[in-house]
């Protein structure tokens, strides 16, 4: 893949745990170079960073391939996110002036 490199900047970030989010991906890599790689397209990787729970099971699988990340992790690092975003939804619909 022609950005074997920052794949491996990213795997090795995430495995050391400073990659928290789907979004931490783009600080290393771009959207054009995940959505070509993955087959994809911007409109899906726009969409996927608003609502990280909109990621089938095989893309998360693709992409930890890509990476070179055990899926798992991938995985558990976008459940995590999952609930954080539904928090954030949840106070944001109490206190909706607090945006």
């Amino acid at each position: 893949m022609r950005g074997d490199k920052k794949y491996e900047a990213l795997r090795m970030l995430i495995d050391s745990g400073s990659v928290k989010n789907f979004t931490d991906f783009f600080d290393i890599i771009n959207k054009t170079m995940l959505k070509d790689d993955l087959g994809s397209n911007t409109v899906r990787i726009n969409s996927l960073l608003k609502n990280i729970g909109g990621f089938e099971i095989q893309e998360m699988f693709d992409l930890a391939e890509l990476i070179g990340v055990d899926p798992r992790k991938l995985t558990s690092l976008f459940v995590e996110q999952y609930f954080e975003e539904k928090l954030r939804r949840s106070k944001s619909q109490i206190n909706p002036s607090k945006h």
